[in-house]
């Protein structure tokens, strides 16, 4: 099955991309599709960020908005693939990636990287709006992307953003997220964590008074 925008809620598929919407196929904030390398690689670059923007886990449900945003020859030879039979989404985009002689080492972001981007912050550490900005700009889409590609964990996650927020400035957020229930939350208890990430992201903007990441 694939997204047919006259069939799907407004929720899934918009002409609009506020942090909440997915966008319509074939409009400005669509993912473009070019048949290279290059082009798969910044394709998935874009799903990578639309998915945990709009709280999208569903593997399935990943796998048919993978398949919307190309014409219908590609659609049809993914649709074909095995893996795409099977549910499965990262089977699924790692099988396009290698068709595209893209192999599975070939990777965007890795713990490495994002060790070495923490450290700058840690030994500095964030006390104002403007640090938090450049951190969520710099860090948060590299943190996105290592937990969708299960190389880290949300509350390894959340950890290590902790441990770059000035200890004055977390101090006061542990105040804000004292009024967040998240530990007696399903969500909450499936992954063993007190808080989520994007509550202890938007609890950190509204202590700096920043519009959070999450929308």
């Amino acid at each position: 099955m694939v997204l047919d925008p006259a069939a799907y809620p407004s929720k899934v598929v918009s002409d609009t991309l506020d942090g909440r919407h997915l966008p319509f196929p074939g409009t400005r904030y669509a993912p473009d599709f070019y048949a290279t390398p290059s082009g798969i690689k910044k394709y998935f670059n874009a799903l990578d960020w639309i998915f945990p923007a709009n709280k999208i886990t569903d593997t399935e449900l990943k796998i048919e908005i993978t398949v919307s945003y190309v014409d219908e020859d590609i659609r049809t030879q993914w649709m074909a693939m095995p893996e795409y039979a099977a549910g499965q989404y990262p089977e699924f985009k790692k099988a396009i990636m290698e068709s595209y002689g893209i192999g599975a080492d070939d990777r965007r972001h890795t713990i490495k990287e994002l060790e070495t981007k923490l450290n700058l912050y840690r030994s500095s550490q964030i006390y104002s709006k403007a640090g938090w900005v450049e951190f969520k700009r710099v860090i948060m889409h590299v943190i996105f992307y290592l937990i969708n590609n299960k190389d880290i964990m949300e509350k390894y996650a959340i950890d290590q953003i902790i441990s770059c927020i000035l200890g004055a400035s977390w101090a006061s957020v542990q105040v804000e997220l004292k009024w967040v229930h998240s530990d007696s939350s399903d969500n909450a208890k499936k992954v063993g964590l007190r808080w989520t990430l994007e509550e202890v992201s938007s609890a950190i903007s509204a202590h700096f008074g920043d519009i959070d990441v999450f929308g």
